[in-house]
C-alpha cells in the first residue's frame, strides 16, 4: 500500500528563512536556539560572521534548502548585498517548504494526522516502503536507510525543533584514538632514547605494538554493526510528529 497524500509546498518567507539558517547553525555549530537567535539577526553582517563556525558554508545552505548548487556569481551579489537579511530575501524567491495539513479522520480534520501522513509521504518520495508505517514505528531504521528526509526536509519544517540525526562508532573512535596516541608515544619514545636510550626502546616497543594493534583492529571496527545513530530524545513516529507540532521556540527576551 503506498500513501495516496499529495506533497504540497509553498514558499518560504524571508523571516522563516533566519529560522532556517539559525537551525543550521545549531546544527553546525553546536550554538543554542538562543545563541543563534542573538547572534544571527536580519541586520547581521555577512562579513562579520565565521563561516565555519556559524554553518554559513553555501553548500550547507544549498543542501539544507535544497536549492541545488547555485552559481558562484548568485553567492557573489549576495555577499556584496553584505547583510544576513539580504540572503534571506534572495533565498525567499525560490526556495520551499513543505506544507503540513489537517487529515480528515473520524471526528473532524486532525492537524497530528496529517503532519504523519506528510512524513509518510516524503519517505515513500526518498524510496521507502511505507505500507507498514504506523505512528508507533520505531524511527531507526529509517534514520539509518533515508537520512535525508530527517536531516534536511524536516529541519526546515519545523527550525529548532527537529534534532540532528547523528551516526557514531564508539569502537572506531577508540580505535582511532589508540592508534594516534600510539604514533604520538613513538614520536616521545625517539626523544627519550636520545638521553635515555634503554628507557626510550621500551617505550618505543610499547608504542609500537599499541599503534599497530589498533591501526589492524580500526577496519574490523567501521564495520556496519558497530555503528549507532541518534535523533535527540525522539522514539517513534508519534514524537516526531510531535516535535513538527510543537511552538516555534521563542526568542529570549532583550536584556
Amino acid at each position: 500500500m503506498t500513501c495516496d497524500r499529495p506533497i504540497r509546498t509553498r514558499p518560504m518567507a524571508p523571516d522563516e528563512i533566519l529560522d532556517g539558517l539559525r537551525d543550521l547553525h545549531c546544527r553546525t555549530g553546536g550554538a543554542t536556539w538562543a545563541e543563534a537567535v542573538a547572534g544571527i539577526r536580519f541586520d547581521s553582517e555577512l562579513t562579520d560572521l565565521e563561516l565555519s563556525d556559524v554553518g554559513f558554508d553555501p553548500v550547507l545552505i544549498e543542501a539544507y534548502f535544497e536549492t541545488g548548487p547555485l552559481s558562484g556569481e548568485w553567492w557573489q551579489r549576495v555577499w556584496e548585498f553584505g547583510t544576513v537579511g539580504g540572503l534571506c530575501m534572495a533565498l525567499a524567491q525560490f526556495v520551499e517548504v513543505t506544507v503540513i495539513e489537517p487529515a480528515s479522520v473520524p471526528g473532524g480534520p486532525c492537524l497530528s494526522a496529517g503532519a504523519f501522513q506528510t512524513v509518510r509521504a516524503l519517505l515513500e518520495r526518498a524510496g521507502a516502503d511505507v505500507s507498514d508505517l504506523r505512528p508507533s514505528t520505531p524511527l531507526l531504521p529509517y534514520l539509518w536507510l533515508w537520512p535525508g528526509v530527517f536531516r534536511w526536509e524536516l529541519p526546515r519544517m519545523a527550525p529548532g525543533r527537529i534534532p540532528e540525526v547523528r551516526f557514531q562508532n564508539r569502537r572506531l573512535t577508540r580505535r582511532v584514538l589508540g592508534a594516534v596516541m600510539g604514533l604520538a608515544g613513538l614520536v616521545f619514545s625517539f626523544w627519550v632514547a636520545k638521553h635515555f636510550p634503554a628507557l626510550g626502546a621500551l617505550l618505543a616497543g610499547a608504542f609500537v605494538k599499541l599503534f599497530l594493534l589498533d591501526l589492524m583492529r580500526a577496519p574490523f571496527a567501521a564495520r556496519a554493526r558497530n555503528w549507532s545513530v541518534e535523533f535527540g530524545d525522539l522514539y517513534d513516529f508519534r514524537d516526531l510528529v510531535a516535535a513538527l507540532l510543537a511552538p516555534r521556540p521563542a526568542a529570549p527576551a532583550a536584556a
